[in-house]
């Protein structure tokens, strides 16, 4: 189960939920998911579970693996 901050992190990042990004394959289209590729890490803030949530980096290809942080756990590799 996700707690509340995932749909709250994405609300935050893409409120008009219209931000999108090709990946490796140019002619796929990616929404501006911030919470989706890392949903089931959390991080405790005042004992309440927090969604882990990933950077704009995450969504921009041209990053070598381990140059950037893509998540605030850094536990995820971009896609």
């Amino acid at each position: 189960m996700c707690p509340a901050s995932h749909e709250l992190v994405e609300m935050l990042v893409d409120p008009g939920i219209n931000l999108m990004t090709t990946g490796p394959d140019p002619k796929t289209v990616y929404a501006y998911e911030s919470a989706d590729p890392v949903e089931s890490l959390t991080f405790p803030v005042n004992n309440i579970p927090m969604s882990d949530f990933v950077y704009p980096s995450y969504f921009e290809d041209f990053h070598k693996a381990g140059s950037v942080k893509f998540d605030r756990w850094a536990k995820s590799g971009s896609f």
